[in-house]
C-alpha cells in the first residue's frame, strides 16, 4: 500500500497505522505521490498497488480537477483508491469520482474499520492474482493452440510416411505460389521425375528411402510431392528456366548415383521441366497438367540408365 496523508491526519492515525505492515511508500502531498507513481510505472515489474489518500491532500487540487486527479492516480497505480476524510468531505465527492474508488473511510477512523479494509484489500489482491493466473493460462493455451494448428496444417498437407506433400497439399501450395508469382510477376518452375522399372526390382524400399530423404532436403522455398510410387514433382518458386535446368541436372546426377549404388540396372528415369510467368490466377491446374503431360515428359526428357 502507498499512503498519502496530511501531517494533521497522520497524528490522528499514528496508532492505527501501526497495523499496516506492507507500506511501500509514504507521502505528505499529492504531487510527491504522483511523481513516485510515474517513476514506478517505468519499472519492468509494475504490480497494481492500493493507495490510501487523505482528502486533505486532495483539496490541494482545484475542485474542478479532482475527478481528473483521481482518475490519473487510478491509472498510474492500476488500482482503485481508498479515500479517507470527514463525513462532510466525503459528501462532496461526485458520483463520477466514485468510479475510481475502492472504498471511502470516515474520520475518526476506528481500528475495526481499518482492519476490515486491510482484509478487503487482501481479498481483492488474491482475486486479482487468480485472474492474472487465469489470463496467463489462457494466453498460454492460445499459443499452444496456435502451434497445434500450425502443426496440424503442416501434417495435413504432407504424407506422414514420407514427409513429402501429398496431392491435395501440393495443389494447395501450387495455387498459393502461382498466385504469388502472378502478383509480383515472378517465374514459377516445375520439375517432373518419372522413375520406371521399379516393378521389376524385388526390393526397392532402400532406394526409395534414400531418394525421398534427398527430396526432403530441397530448398526451403521448394516443395516436393510423390504423386505415385514412381512419380515425383518438384515446385520451384521464383526460379527461371536456367535455374530449373540446373536443378534438373542436379537431380539427374543424384538419381544416377543412387541407381548405381543400389545396383538397379533395370531402373530408368525421365526428367522434364517447365517455367512460366503466370498470366491469370486460376491457371495453376493447367501448369501441373502441362508438366505431367506425355508431351512434356517426352519432348524434354533426360534418360538415365
Amino acid at each position: 500500500m502507498i499512503i498519502c496523508i496530511s501531517s494533521e491526519t497522520r497524528l490522528q492515525l499514528q496508532p492505527r497505522l501501526a497495523c499496516l505492515d506492507s507500506i511501500e511508500a509514504d507521502f505528505d502531498t499529492i504531487n510527491d505521490l504522483r511523481r513516485y507513481l510515474q517513476t514506478r510505472l517505468q519499472q519492468p515489474i509494475n504490480t497494481p498497488i492500493p493507495i490510501l489518500l487523505d482528502f486533505d491532500c486532495l483539496t490541494a487540487v482545484d475542485a474542478n480537477q479532482q475527478v481528473s486527479e483521481l482518475s490519473r492516480l487510478y491509472v498510474l497505480s492500476n488500482h482503485k483508491l481508498v479515500v479517507l476524510g470527514t463525513p462532510a468531505q466525503l459528501d462532496t465527492l461526485s458520483e463520477e469520482s466514485l468510479h475510481h474508488l475502492h472504498a471511502v473511510l470516515s474520520l475518526p477512523l476506528g481500528q475495526t474499520a481499518l482492519q476490515m479494509l486491510i482484509q478487503n484489500l487482501d481479498a481483492a489482491a488474491n482475486r486479482r492474482r487468480q485472474i492474472d493466473a487465469h489470463e496467463q493460462r489462457i494466453v498460454q493455451l492460445m499459443e499452444e493452440n496456435r502451434r497445434l494448428r500450425v502443426r496440424l496444417q503442416h501434417e495435413s498437407l504432407r504424407d506422414p510416411g514420407t514427409g513429402l506433400y501429398h496431392r491435395r497439399g501440393f495443389e494447395e501450395r501450387l495455387d498459393k505460389e502461382w498466385r504469388r508469382a502472378h502478383r509480383y510477376g515472378h517465374p514459377l518452375s516445375g520439375l517432373a521425375i518419372q522413375i520406371q522399372g521399379l516393378e521389376q526390382v524385388p526390393d526397392t524400399a532402400a532406394f526409395l528411402e534414400d531418394l525421398i530423404r534427398r527430396f526432403r532436403a530441397v530448398r526451403a522455398s521448394d516443395c516436393v510431392t510423390q504423386l505415385e510410387t514412381e512419380q515425383f514433382v518438384l515446385l520451384m518458386p521464383e526460379t527461371h528456366s536456367e535455374g530449373a535446368e540446373s536443378l534438373k541436372q542436379h537431380f539427374y546426377d543424384m538419381i544416377t548415383r543412387l541407381i548405381k549404388s543400389h545396383n538397379l540396372s533395370a531402373v530408368q528415369t525421365k526428367l522434364s521441366t517447365i517455367t512460366q510467368i503466370p498470366r491469370r490466377h486460376g491457371d495453376s491446374p493447367l501448369f501441373l497438367k502441362q508438366l505431367l503431360s506425355e508431351h512434356a515428359m517426352s519432348s524434354d526428357a533426360a534418360l538415365v540408365q
